[in-house]
């Protein structure tokens, strides 16, 4: 097969990539892509117009036709490296597409919402998130590295070229909350909560990357082409500062879902049925407990030795429990729990399932009242024992 023939063939490949290319421009997946393809189609049909009032058209697709077929050849390739660390190509650039977007990823807040989303369903693969900002500058006629001009890109931005707050001001996202009410009693349910929290101590430059000792990465007018060394006179720089964060996961019971009542009301607590079944488990056989303990120790109210009590999980569903620590009910964990793949809930415990908290509570009254009973019973037998002896010391004394 000639040589000629081979170089056409290997081209081929490439230049089917190219066309996939422009086709996802297509797509209108990014706004900014599709404005920059379509912004250079609308200059190459300036140019064919224009072409054509000077030279035919079988010259024009000779040239074009001619620059296809060498745009990959060793010697075209240099010749548009070159080109594209020029003064020119900075400014044609600019004016005519416009700033060069710095990656494929959406805004920073989407990003880590999608993670969130992910977390919260159970697959996500990191136990961290990347918040990362950008510090932008351009060189000045004057020699100075100053904020970009007005129209320019953001003093502060991410890593889509979107504005965002400066890292002094910047904010974590607000946390999410998810209340699951009980299906039979909707006016009781608990309070799942993600809250973000920053594991790093403090911003911290990315000195990983082809920068300088101060972090900043050199690129040209229109801020593509970035490295530790600057471009001329209207160069741009920026430096990345990367600050990790975590999502912390905790299920709590939300004041309003309880209601402790006194008197001859039923006392009762609220529970979620169909989620979260190994906290529920863990709550019911935790009043059992309380009740027993306080039937046989001592008189209280259930209010006292159970709103001001925190439970972690593992406490929550084991059988024995350590009631001994402050604040409200609440099921605290680390790690997010399993979910079932094919019903995404988490896993269910078949131990305690069917112990009523009712039930629980009016065991707990009529052990109480009981020993009530036994109580008083004793204080009138040892005043009565009392008196009886008082009596026979005054009879005594008199004889």
């Amino acid at each position: 097969m000639p040589a000629g023939r081979q170089q056409v063939l290997d081209a081929l490949p490439l230049i089917e990539n190219k066309l996939e290319v422009w086709f996802s421009y297509l797509e209108w997946n990014s706004s900014a892509e599709t404005r920059q393809a379509f912004m250079m189609m609308f200059y190459f049909y300036i140019f064919w117009i224009s072409a054509h009032q000077i030279v035919e058209t079988h010259l024009i697709m000779l040239v074009i036709g001619t620059l296809g077929i060498t745009w990959w050849s060793p010697y075209m390739t240099l010749l548009r490296k070159y080109f594209q660390r020029t003064l020119l190509h900075s400014i044609l650039t600019t004016v005519f597409i416009g700033p060069v977007r710095l990656g494929q990823r959406g805004p920073l807040l989407q990003w880590a919402e999608e993670y969130r989303q992910k977390a919260v369903q159970g697959h996500s693969q990191h136990d961290t998130f990347a918040f990362v900002l950008y510090e932008n500058q351009r060189l000045t006629p004057f020699g100075q590295w100053d904020a970009p001009l007005s129209f320019d890109r953001a003093p502060w931005s991410d890593e889509a070229s979107e504005t965002i707050q400066p890292k002094s001001r910047f904010t974590l996202p607000a946390p999410l909350e998810i209340v699951v009410s009980d299906p039979q009693r909707h006016d009781y349910g608990w309070k799942r909560i993600w809250t973000w929290i920053w594991v790093d101590h403090d911003w911290r430059l990315d000195l990983d990357s082809d920068v300088d000792d101060l972090g900043w990465e050199y690129g040209t007018a229109s801020w593509d082409l970035f490295d530790g060394k600057p471009k001329g006179w209207m160069s741009t720089r920026r430096r990345r500062w990367i600050r990790l964060a975590k999502l912390d996961y905790r299920v709590e019971v939300p004041p309003q879902s309880q209601q402790w009542e006194t008197g001859d009301q039923i006392q009762t607590v609220s529970h979620a049925t169909n989620l979260l079944e190994p906290a529920k488990s863990g709550a019911a056989s935790l009043l059992l407990k309380l009740a027993r303990n306080d039937s046989q120790d001592h008189l209280t109210s259930p209010t006292s030795a159970l709103s001001s009590t925190v439970f972690s999980e593992d406490e929550l569903t084991s059988p024995s429990v350590n009631t001994s620590r402050p604040s409200i009910i609440s099921v605290e964990e680390k790690p997010a729990p399993r979910r079932s793949q094919s019903t995404g809930l988490p896993p269910t415990s078949p131990t305690h399932s069917s112990v009523s908290v009712n039930s629980a509570i009016d065991g707990w009254r009529s052990r109480t009242s009981s020993a009530k009973r036994r109580q008083s019973e004793r204080r009138s037998s040892t005043g009565q024992k009392k008196r009886e002896a008082v009596w026979k010391s005054i009879v005594v004394s008199r004889t």
